[in-house]
């Protein structure tokens, strides 16, 4: 393959960068509840087959976006690969043993496939308003055990070849208070990994998978030499030490 030049790699870049970002959108635009469509409380990611973070939305929540990879982590767990099906979408919000952060925050993750294959995957992940539990907004202080925070939903397909599965959604909406909401939400969270499964298939179809694999390679190339140029330039430690206490200040 040829080499890959500076220009071009900018331009995949900024593309993987403006997927996450359109699917950040379709998400809120499609969203019932106010705390996704107003609050904008999601945020969304590509990743490759193997988990790494390729591209993360700049309009998302930093909190959403450190604790997904390790999501995404408990979904590969459940669901190898080898298990998944194009179409399907994967739910999760069980925050053991390790994510998302707390039980409103429901993950979807979705394979995408190329050449019958998993090429990558998308994510996103959604404050829901409300999953059940003692309190409304399932957020209530002096709870003393998870059981009694709200429905705990361990990495399952609620998606399996693009056919929804209804008793499993079901059983979901009679355990929250706002059913409405509930399911209109995971159907923009849906909707959402759908948009990023389209744009990626387009990606490659414009660049073809060997040369766009090449593409993501090098930028996680690039990521690291400007990481270890940055902290290169940092000062050593002893130029950071506190100045010498002057005489007759306090201690």
């Amino acid at each position: 393959m040829a080499e890959i030049d500076m220009i071009s790699l900018q331009v995949v870049m900024n593309a993987l960068y403006s997927i996450t970002d359109e699917m950040n959108l379709a998400l809120i635009h499609t969203a019932y509840s106010t705390n996704i469509k107003d609050r904008r409380d999601c945020s969304c990611a590509v990743y490759t087959a193997a988990g790494e973070v390729i591209s993360q939305t700049e309009l998302g929540s930093p909190v959403h976006l450190g604790i997904m990879p390790s999501a995404l982590d408990n979904v590969l767990a459940r669901f190898p690969l080898e298990s998944m099906q194009d179409g399907d979408h994967i739910v999760v919000n069980v925050p053991y043993p390790t994510g998302p952060g707390h039980l409103n925050d429901v993950t979807m993750v979705s394979p995408v496939f190329v050449e019958g294959k998993v090429a990558f995957l998308v994510a996103n992940m959604a404050h829901h308003v409300d999953v059940g539990g003692f309190a409304p907004g399932s957020m209530a202080i002096g709870l003393r055990e998870i059981f009694q925070e709200g429905l705990q939903i361990p990495p399952v397909k609620l998606v399996k070849r693009g056919v929804v599965d209804r008793e499993l959604l079901d059983m979901i909406k009679q355990n929250v208070r706002t059913s409405r909401e509930v399911d209109g939400d995971i159907h923009a969270q849906m909707a959402c990994n759908n948009v990023g499964r389209k744009r990626l298939q387009e990606l490659v179809q414009r660049y073809s998978l060997e040369r766009l694999t090449a593409f993501v390679s090098e930028l996680f190339n690039y990521s690291e030499r400007r990481t270890r140029a940055g902290l290169r330039h940092r000062p050593r430690a002893a130029r950071l030490s506190l100045p010498a206490r002057r005489p007759g200040s306090l201690p």
